[in-house]
């Protein structure tokens, strides 16, 4: 199955800086296409995007709060966030399971994955944002 061109579906909390969504959306849609694909169906990985080393890597749920902790010195999102992001990647899985459902069952129809990405920004004083991302299913 192949994607189409995706695009950006912000989230509320998302006001990403134009340069950091630019080159996200060009790692996600060229070298990471792939794994974006896989991902899009995968409930228990979330995508995330390291601006400053300009790379994308997939992290289990179980473990996001250790790799990227809520509370303590440092901390760049609260538990709350944390909490909104699972929720917001369990509606997108559901979304692009969904979407799959309908292109295998009539493979002319045109139908939407989504995903979401944890924006990691290379300065330290900026939180962590979530980026949503969609794709047309394209035969």
């Amino acid at each position: 199955m192949d994607y189409g061109t995706d695009s950006t579906d912000p989230t509320p909390r998302a006001t990403i800086d134009e340069d950091i969504e630019r080159k996200l959306l060009e790692a996600v849609n060229g070298r990471y296409a792939e794994m974006r694909d896989d991902n899009f169906v995968d409930p228990d990985r979330i995508l995330v995007y390291d601006e400053e080393t300009d790379t994308i890597a997939e992290c289990h749920i179980e473990v996001l709060a250790e790799e990227y902790p809520t509370n303590g010195p440092g901390h760049r999102w609260s538990s709350t966030d944390l909490a909104d992001t699972i929720w917001e990647k369990c509606l997108a899985v559901r979304q692009s399971l969904h979407a799959h459902d309908i292109t295998d069952q009539d493979p002319q129809a045109v139908a939407s994955c989504k995903g979401v990405v944890l924006v990691i920004p290379a300065d330290s004083r900026v939180p962590y944002r979530v980026k949503g991302i969609t794709a047309i299913i394209c035969e």
